[in-house]
């Protein structure tokens, strides 16, 4: 009897769980670890910060999946990976043995980049810790006074997660309050990475909610008072949020896995280490070398049917079978509204129309995990 243990409810991870569950490998045990029973799909994050969905619609239960699944349930953040003894151990003093390792676990915003970050910036992620204090937060701005927000983070998430907040407090304040937001990058325009005309689009909305955008804006302390940037300059902030990139675990590295430049576990187009090819590694925690991509959970979803068959092939002592990520993909950003902004390649469109094809698309993707029964939006 060989032993799977799946590290972390991943995006590709818990595709590979359900499918084990119609088809289970032959003669093997199957172990599922993750830090809490719930874990969030991506793309439907900003909705529930706006306040479009319940937490159930966004969320996968590990438990009640695994448990259709015939697989073992770990509830327990792992701490260290012993790879000679084959061994993952976790926070309670436990340990699980395997004969081949997946992992999935993803990554959390680099909040070591500027002092007092860590102390006084709020970090997305891990998404269980952030929004009850996001809920905290925007309580907060319903009481008289002055409020002001700045998040750090030019990217996609950056953008979806500020207007959420905005688009929340706007709603459950009634219009009694106006916070002031920042949106804070220490590159030379917003969404570096998307055409001129997705960012002329986020520039208008961004204006249409008040926000203040501080481009080419290095941040080089956080405080309890607000960022304080390079020259001298400071935004006063009474909530700094960190949405800056992805940064991996460094349990991976000090464990002895091969990894790129970043800390990210380096794997071949098959998804396997580069250093121990009995373990594999996918979504945002890995870096497939052969071909890099950015950090994004439309690459995540696409690498769950090759990660099963090619564990099922490490199973069977068969060679796993390379894999070759999309080089055009669809982006659609929402606006904190039912609104959104789609992009592929040099095309962009937008619309309410275009947050009713995302929802469908996250919905579609969610359900196929998911119960049938559903809790209201709160």
């Amino acid at each position: 009897m060989k032993r799977l243990v799946l590290l972390g409810g991943g995006h590709a991870q818990i595709q590979a769980v359900k499918a084990f569950g119609s088809e289970p490998p032959a003669e093997t045990s199957l172990v599922l670890i993750n830090r809490s029973r719930f874990t969030p799909y991506s793309g439907m994050l900003p909705g529930l910060i706006a306040g479009h969905y319940s937490h159930a619609e966004c969320h996968i239960d590990l438990a009640w999946l695994s448990a259709q699944s015939n697989v073992e349930f770990v509830e327990q953040e792992a701490t260290r990976l012993d790879l000679a003894a084959r061994r993952v151990h976790c926070a309670d003093g436990s340990a699980q043995s395997y004969d081949v390792l997946s992992i999935d676990t993803g990554s959390t915003p680099p909040l070591g980049m500027a002092p007092g970050a860590a102390e006084h910036a709020l970090p997305v992620k891990p998404i269980e810790a952030f929004l009850p204090r996001a809920r905290a937060l925007v309580a907060e701005c319903g009481t008289p006074g002055e409020h002001s927000i700045a998040l750090v983070g030019g990217g996609a998430a950056g953008f979806e997660v500020l207007l959420a907040l905005a688009y929340r407090i706007e709603r459950q304040c009634a219009g009694r309050v106006t916070p002031q937001f920042h949106w804070v990058t220490d590159t030379q325009e917003i969404l570096p990475t998307f055409t001129r005309r997705v960012r002329s689009s986020a520039l208008r909305i961004m204006a249409r909610r008040c926000v203040t955008i501080h481009t080419g804006a290095r941040v080089e302390r956080v405080t309890h008072q607000g960022i304080e940037f390079a020259g001298g300059r400071r935004v006063d902030a009474a909530h700094v949020i960190w949405v800056t990139g992805a940064a991996p675990a460094s349990m991976f590295a000090a464990a002895g896995l091969q990894t790129d430049a970043r800390g990210f576990i380096a794997v071949d187009p098959a998804l396997r280490s580069l250093s121990h090819p009995n373990v594999f590694a996918c979504g945002d925690v890995a870096s497939v070398l052969d071909y890099p991509r950015p950090k994004a959970g439309v690459f995540a979803v696409r690498q769950g049917p090759p990660l099963t068959r090619n564990l099922r092939l490490a199973l069977a002592n068969r060679e796993p079978s390379p894999f070759a990520p999309q080089e055009r993909f669809l982006v659609i950003l929402s606006t904190g509204e039912r609104y959104a902004i789609a992009t592929k390649g040099g095309y962009a469109i937008e619309g309410a129309w275009v947050w009713a094809w995302k929802d469908w698309i996250d919905r579609r993707f969610t359900q196929r995990f998911q119960p049938t029964r559903r809790e209201p939006v709160g």
